[in-house]
């Protein structure tokens, strides 16, 4: 992904985000499907977020539609949405989309796709929500006090002059 710099008969010349020129030879052009990411302007995003299963998904969907919208350079039309994506074994996962306009002076893809996450963090936490990882946590039921062991080191009389 990158922007196009030149297109000559054998290859054409993409420099990318992170300032490498790749070359793609035109008979790979030609013969694969070719995704232009920006003829309008209009980017798609997506992340996932995990909430615990007692929570209640469609007061979670509300609260992070309200906080991706309040993050600067999201577009309100095409709106944002918050889908169940699955249903895992610890926590059920939501997915969050929403649109950007990279024409836009100022957008940059990474930086708004990282306020939307933290935006949507912070929201969901001061609501009370429960986020999840894929982590599992032991729970030690029976916590009956262990009996301590005691060492005394004394130096053994046989060495104690080495």
């Amino acid at each position: 992904m990158g922007a196009v710099r030149g297109i000559e008969l054998r290859s054409t010349h993409i420099r990318t985000g992170d300032g490498r020129d790749v070359y793609i030879p035109s008979s790979q052009i030609f013969n694969e499907p070719l995704v232009n990411f920006t003829r309008d302007g209009l980017r798609r995003l997506a992340f996932v977020v995990g909430v615990d299963y007692a929570d209640e998904t469609e007061h979670a969907r509300r609260v992070l539609v309200e906080a991706v919208q309040a993050v600067k350079h999201v577009l309100q039309d095409p709106a944002p949405g918050v889908s169940v994506s699955a249903l895992l074994s610890q926590y059920q996962e939501l997915e969050v989309s929403f649109w950007i306009d990279v024409f836009k002076p100022g957008v940059e893809i990474p930086l708004v796709r990282s306020s939307a996450m933290e935006s949507c963090r912070r929201s969901l936490k001061a609501s009370g929500f429960t986020l999840s990882a894929d982590v599992t946590t032991s729970v030690l039921l029976d916590s009956k006090p262990q009996a301590r062991l005691s060492v005394s080191l004394q130096p053994d009389d046989d060495n104690s002059s080495r």
